[in-house]
């Protein structure tokens, strides 16, 4: 791969589940920008996002996106916000291969409740409602930059590792 791979996608998309294992696959090293901001910061993304808020947690998760697509390429997961930034997006799009983990948002409900996801910031800033809004409003954003979208809906990470590794293999322009 002459490009890293971005994997993009709403919370429990499986970016953190499937970037591993695509990595793997692929020879690649794996980068999980939340958790490099996790250490980095040496808080979590909760306890981030009071220090700094949601606006200063972005600014920081850019610097460091720049970061990684500067560096050697690797399979890299993004976090659900991320593309809000359109010089993100812009990033992106020139320096990676933007593969957008694809959910309808009752999964993303099924999968938080399975998770106790209920912990994350913007669940508690936003609500049930807000975060079906959120979702609806960030997809277009996601395919904006996306070079190939995977329905992420049903199955295994491995399984979509796995797909995701064959596409890309195959289609080796992207």
């Amino acid at each position: 791969m002459e490009r890293s791979i971005a994997l993009t996608g709403f919370m429990t998309a499986g970016k953190s589940s499937i970037g591993p294992q695509l990595a793997m696959r692929l020879g690649l090293a794996f980068t999980d920008l939340d958790e490099m901001l996790v250490q980095d910061e040496a808080a979590s993304i909760g306890e981030l996002f009071e220090r700094y808020g949601e606006a200063g947690f972005r600014e920081r998760e850019s610097g460091l996106l720049r970061a990684v697509l500067d560096g050697p390429v690797c399979v890299l997961s993004t976090g659900g916000g991320i593309i809000h930034s359109e010089d993100n997006r812009r990033r992106l799009a020139r320096a990676s291969t933007v593969v957008w983990l694809d959910l309808r948002f009752e999964t993303v409900r099924v999968r938080l409740r399975e998770a106790g996801g209920g912990t994350r910031p913007l669940i508690r800033q936003l609500g049930p409602e807000g975060l079906r809004d959120l979702h609806y409003r960030r997809r277009p954003l996601y395919a904006s930059c996306a070079d190939l979208r995977i329905d992420a809906d049903r199955a295994a990470p491995g399984r979509l590792a796995r797909h995701i590794a064959a596409h890309l293999q195959r289609d080796a322009s992207l």
